[in-house]
């Protein structure tokens, strides 16, 4: 898993693969049928197309070598803290698309990882270029050693490289320019050392000193507390989010809220039909923070959907219904996966059953 991409990693504006298995609520049985008052179509969403744009925009710039651009290209999106509706800065987009895959080649790892070496050497005083290293170092060095096995050798070797990334990141901390991504990468490897709790709390207090409103912070965090996904942990993670979200107070508070919902729900697993159910989260209060999202992302096909989506886990049919009003049928595959999916959903919201 990508030291960036907690969700998906990414998805940052993502859903389950079984998105309407929902059985409390709606059956995914069901066909589609005449009734709806739209028609169902697949659409591509502009956030998705903007995502990919800032993506394959700092690929190239890093590819090309243009370094100086890559720079400007990220402070500027670093200094206008420019979000999704999920709370995901276009900042991060930048650095998931200097990121590889999981699945690329081991020359395509070590192509990127000497691009990015290049680029730190060129620009020795770049946040963005140690930033983006070190987290390229470390998304490769825990990536070998979950292939290792009981090797020891290796696994020293790659304990090591993963310090060296851990060095590059401390000596970014120094430089005059800073970055929100720096802390990410700090709580990031926190959670992979398995760090004492009190240690993470300090880090954490640090980075939301550093900047209040970056959701990652608070995601990082969540996971960190539900590692294992038991009720307990859940719990634990829950009464932290509603204690952040209460310090930020008033809808910006309740807009977080919903906001780490949002992107925490796909690694819950099994449960994740029973989050509100269970009371793992506040449908209450997820419904609030989205209210506080589509006012501020009016134009979001993918906040609309998310929230008719959260609505039918909640069994709330009559708010699942006025989100899809407002979507008239457009399917944003991010969340629905396919148009059967929503189209079985939207007849549970409209009471339509099969003849």
């Amino acid at each position: 898993m990508s030291l960036f991409v907690l969700w998906i990693l990414f998805v940052i504006i993502s859903g389950s693969s079984n998105r309407a298995a929902k059985t409390s609520a709606y059956s995914s049985q069901e066909q589609p049928l005449s009734q709806l008052p739209f028609e169902v179509k697949i659409v591509r969403s502009p956030e998705t197309e903007d995502m990919e744009e800032i993506q394959d925009q700092a690929v190239s710039l890093l590819s090309a070598k243009h370094f100086d651009l890559l720079d400007k290209y990220a402070r500027d999106f670093r200094s206008s803290k420019a979000s999704y509706a999920n709370g995901v800065w276009k900042l991060s987009l930048v650095y998931f698309g200097l990121e590889s895959s999981y699945a690329d080649s081991q020359k395509s790892w070590n192509d990127r990882l000497a691009l990015l070496k290049d680029w730190a050497i060129a620009e020795p005083n770049s946040i963005t270029a140690h930033v983006a290293l070190a987290a390229e170092t470390m998304f490769y060095t825990t990536k070998e050693l979950a292939q290792t096995g009981n090797d020891n050798h290796i696994r020293q070797q790659q304990v090591k490289e993963f310090r060296h990334a851990l060095d590059i990141l401390d000596e970014a901390g120094s430089f005059e320019e800073t970055c929100p991504c720096w802390w990410t990468i700090k709580l990031e490897s926190d959670k992979v050392l398995q760090v004492e709790r009190s240690q993470f709390e300090a880090d954490f207090e640090s980075a939301t000193n550093f900047e209040p409103d970056f959701e990652q912070f608070y995601l990082i965090k969540a996971v960190y507390l539900a590692n294992t996904w038991h009720k307990n942990d859940l719990e634990i993670m829950e009464n932290d989010l509603e204690k952040s979200a209460d310090r930020i107070g008033s809808e910006n508070g309740d807009e977080l809220y919903a906001q780490v919902v949002w992107n925490i729900y796909p690694y819950m697993g099994g449960i994740k039909h029973a989050i509100f159910q269970d009371n793992y989260f506040s449908w209450p209060r997820v419904k609030s923070g989205f209210g506080v999202i589509r006012k501020r992302f009016p134009d979001s096909l993918s906040a609309v959907s998310q929230e008719a989506y959260f609505a039918g886990l909640a069994d709330d049919r009559d708010t699942a219904r006025k989100c899809l009003n407002d979507i008239q049928g457009q399917v944003d595959l991010g969340v629905w996966h396919s148009k059967d999916n929503f189209t079985s959903f939207a007849n549970w919201a409209y009471g339509i059953q099969n003849p």
